[in-house]
């Protein structure tokens, strides 16, 4: 019965020893780092629209900021970021709604992409974002899809940096 016990012991050991390095890279993947920051106006639909971002993260730590929203019509929202992952100069994203001009948005989630293309591109940082469920929103941002079409800004900046 020892020995049996010991043995038993012994392969929990070892699970737990090559479980560990498995578990810390998938942190390290999951909550990289970084930052999103600025704002910047885009056009769809004909309407012009604003988003403002103030997101930090520090290595293996929880997101902190949010994404504002507002359009010519005087439609708002914020975003309380739940979760961030960067990769390279773009950064998915996704949270709660947890004020806006309109009720029935607060509580839902929303996802979105923010493509930094850099400061002294002739091209323009690109946007993206959805409301959805929050399942729907946390794969988006697991899986590094867009939730909708990319917008090009017309002004503005918006700066992606990972650490």
């Amino acid at each position: 019965m020892r020995r049996i016990l010991s043995s038993s012991i012994t392969a929990a050991v070892i699970f737990v020893m090559i479980a560990l390095p498995v578990s810390s890279t998938q942190a390290e993947q999951l909550h990289p780092g970084g930052s999103v920051v600025g704002g910047a106006e885009f056009q769809y639909a004909g309407i012009t629209r604003l988003v403002q971002f103030s997101l930090t993260q520090a290595q293996g730590e929880a997101v902190r900021g949010a994404m504002q929203y507002s359009d010519e019509y005087g439609e708002w929202y914020r975003v309380d970021v739940r979760q961030l992952q960067i990769s390279g100069h773009t950064a998915f994203f996704a949270g709660e709604v947890t004020s806006a001009s309109r009720a029935d948005w607060v509580g839902l989630w929303f996802s979105g992409v923010v493509v930094d293309v850099g400061e002294l591109s002739a091209k323009r940082d690109l946007v993206s974002g959805a409301f959805s469920s929050e399942m729907h929103a946390r794969s988006t941002v697991r899986d590094q899809i867009a939730p909708s079409e990319l917008f090009s800004i017309q002004t503005g900046n918006l700066v992606v940096r990972s650490l």
